[in-house]
Parts: structure tokens; C-alpha cells; sequence
């Protein structure tokens, strides 16, 4: 695969669909822990609508999305997928430049993203903190999940120069 077989297409009505469809092959299956709930997935589906985004293609085929909300001087990452037969391949890495653009052309002063804590069981906890500290992101919190007394949130963050 090439760096010029990537393209990313700007999220909207017509592409949602193919987001969720990534990010429901990364929900928890029986037996096999992975990404996401499906509560999460429910929770897209409706974020999706309200945020921004955009789909990752390989050839052109559906492979990622990003999605984010801008706040006053900060892009909060909210969801991000890539399927997992394409991890390690640079399609995340092609998501999150797309995003430092998008922070720069507003002049974002940081981007933060939320993740469990490593300390979970799940090892793609930790493999999700070693993606986005490989994208220069560092810890910047940890905080008590507000729908859920079991998990702790880390935010992370990346300034932009």
C-alpha cells in the first residue's frame, strides 16, 4: 500500500454510513474484546450527525473515520476507527494529520482526545495510548468516567506549533 492510495473525504450525509459500518466491526464481539461497545456504537450514530469528520479510503473503499468538535481554541478528538485488518498501515496516522490541518486552519492552540486508562484489562487500551503518543500526544489527565464508576478516562493531549 502507498501513501497515495489514501485519500480522506470530508464526513457528511452520504458517507456517515460508512463510518458506522467500520465502527461496528471494531464492537466487542463475544469472546473477543475490541474497540468499542455497543452502547458506544449507539452513541455514534447520533454524535455522527452533530460533529465534524472524515472517511479514510484505500482505493477507494471505506477503511477509517475520524470525527471531532471544535471548542473555543481546542479539537476535541471524539471518535476514530480504522479497520483492524488495516491497523499499523498509516491510515490513522493519514486521520490525525487531516485533523492537525483542520486545527491550524482554525488556529486550535491543542487537540485532546479521551481513551480508558492503560491500567484496564483490555489490551487495546494500551495500543490505542501507544497510537496516539506515536502521533505526539501526551498525558494530560485522568478522570472518573461520568456514566460509569468502573473506568477511568485519560485525555490526551497535543499542542500545535
Amino acid at each position: 500500500m502507498k501513501k497515495e492510495d489514501i485519500t480522506i473525504q470530508k464526513m457528511n450525509e452520504n458517507n456517515i454510513k460508512y463510518a458506522i459500518q467500520i465502527a461496528s466491526s471494531l464492537v466487542h464481539k463475544p469472546n473477543k474484546a475490541m474497540w468499542f461497545t455497543p452502547a458506544a456504537l449507539e452513541k455514534m450514530k447520533l454524535e455522527f450527525n452533530e460533529y465534524n469528520g472524515y472517511i479514510a479510503y484505500l482505493n477507494n473503499n471505506p477503511v477509517g473515520f475520524i470525527s471531532y468538535k471544535l471548542k473555543k481554541g481546542n479539537l476535541d478528538i471524539t471518535w476514530i476507527g480504522v479497520k483492524e485488518a488495516l491497523h499499523n498501515c498509516g491510515i490513522g496516522t493519514r486521520l490525525i494529520n487531516r485533523i492537525l490541518q483542520e486545527a491550524r486552519d482554525n488556529q486550535i492552540a491543542s487537540i485532546d482526545v479521551e481513551t480508558l486508562t492503560a491500567h484496564h484489562a483490555d489490551e487495546n487500551y494500551k495500543k490505542t495510548i501507544a497510537f496516539y503518543k506515536s502521533q505526539g500526544f501526551e498525558e494530560f489527565k485522568i478522570s472518573k468516567d461520568k456514566d460509569s464508576d468502573k473506568w477511568d478516562i485519560l485525555t490526551m493531549r497535543k499542542s500545535i506549533k
